[in-house]
């Protein structure tokens, strides 16, 4: 009888000392393209070796892929395993277990049951546009910081910006391509039109399709924005304001009397001009336009003025019209007790008749950078015309006379 109970209490110790087990937890973590495979094993008193996670997308795991658990491949105690699994595919399902190549228990394998998971389907990615755009000219432009943030997935293929003249522009419209992948990108715009309005989003593709971030938006230049040639102080409540209205369409001129000048025309807005100081569109401030135009060369006579007050004038360059007018703001002004901007030094003017026209005569004392004096006249003291021009001197330091 001793001898039986002695023989039952070896076979249950030899029973329970080789105990061993694998088992296939639940995946978690499940995204579009990763996941983390879980499991135990148990190695009992013997050694597990080839310890991996075998998966596939077929039950049978027919074309199976295995990887080594993260904690390694061999284990002498009970242990919780994991492994980080990447590059799936979306939206698919997928069947996973645990394995143990050999065991010294047993000298064989154990293979547990399997668990599966379907990862996540795609989204697009996830685009931030960055900073305002700098660096604008008449056909160019720069923002900086935009980040594709998320990949949705499925790796970015493609990110830039798209742009065009109307609102939420896609890559039906104007692109620039940048990089590829995930992070920070700076995009510069080239071979845009002057005098327009332009609209940008940051963009990312994936297999999925494209995203898109919030809207910015920005005003190219003038090619050549309006200047103000010459003026002098005011004199019998007038004064002649030469110009050149530059490449745009045309160009708006704005005084205000006694103060700079620190209102502008605003985007998209038409406003009415008077030569009578005071009743044109207020800019605000009382900053009164005076002329709108499209002249490229000309001149304009400002009345209703007080000869004993400084005046600031400005000009400004526009392209398209109503609601779509663009603005060149980016001019200096000028005021009627600055004459630094004169090229000449004039000292004498004169006219008489001669037959059946008018001679006309002056002398300058000095000249700068002169290229040319234009001769005009007016019908109506307010409205100017170019008749004929006389070459200047270009730079000069002595006395010369001129007619016409």
């Amino acid at each position: 009888m001793k001898i039986l109970l002695s023989l039952v209490s070896v076979l249950l110790f030899s029973s329970f000392a080789f105990a061993q087990s694998a088992t296939t937890y639940s995946a978690a973590n499940v995204a579009t393209t990763s996941v983390l495979l879980k499991g135990h094993v148990d190695p009992g008193s013997g050694t597990f070796y080839s310890v991996e996670f075998e998966w596939s997308v077929n039950s049978d795991f027919s074309n199976s892929s295995t990887h080594a658990a993260d904690e390694g491949s061999t284990f002498s105690s009970p242990s919780d395993i994991s492994y980080n699994l990447t590059g799936l595919s979306s939206n698919t399902v997928y069947f996973f277990r645990v394995k143990v190549g050999y065991s010294t228990a047993t000298g064989g394998g154990i293979t547990a049951s399997s668990k599966n998971f379907t990862t996540t389907s795609a989204t697009v990615p996830t685009v931030v546009i960055g900073n305002d755009f700098t660096n604008i000219t008449s056909d160019a432009a720069r923002n900086t910081d935009n980040d594709a943030t998320a990949d949705g997935g499925s790796n970015i293929s493609d990110k830039g910006l798209v742009y065009a003249t109307h609102t939420t522009p896609d890559i039906s419209d104007n692109v620039l391509s940048v990089a590829s992948g995930l992070g920070k990108y700076n995009a510069n715009l080239s071979g845009l039109s002057q005098l327009s309005h332009y609209y940008a989003r940051a963009y990312a593709t994936n297999s999925t399709g494209t995203g898109y971030s919030s809207e910015k938006s920005f005003y190219t230049l003038a090619s050549t924005n309006a200047v103000i040639d010459s003026m002098v102080s005011p004199s019998s409540g007038k004064l002649t304001i030469y110009f050149n209205a530059g490449t745009g369409d045309g160009c708006v001129i704005y005084i205000r009397q006694g103060s700079s000048i620190t209102d502008d025309p605003s985007q998209g807005t038409t406003y009415t001009a008077n030569t009578s100081f005071g009743s044109g569109s207020d800019l605000g401030n009382s900053t009164y336009v005076v002329y709108d135009g499209s002249a490229k060369s000309n001149s304009v006579t400002v009345s209703n003025l007080d000869d004993s007050q400084n005046y600031y004038v400005k000009t400004a360059s526009y392209g398209g019209s109503g609601s779509s007018t663009v603005y060149d703001k980016s001019a200096s002004q000028q005021n009627t007790n600055d004459n630094s901007n004169l090229p000449v030094e004039l000292i004498a003017f004169s006219a008489f008749q001669d037959g059946q026209g008018v001679k006309l005569l002056w002398t300058t004392a000095t000249e700068t950078n002169n290229n040319y004096f234009a001769v005009e006249r007016s019908i109506d003291n307010s409205q100017f015309f170019t008749i004929g021009k006389v070459q200047g001197a270009g730079n000069s330091n002595r006395i010369r006379n001129y007619m016409f």
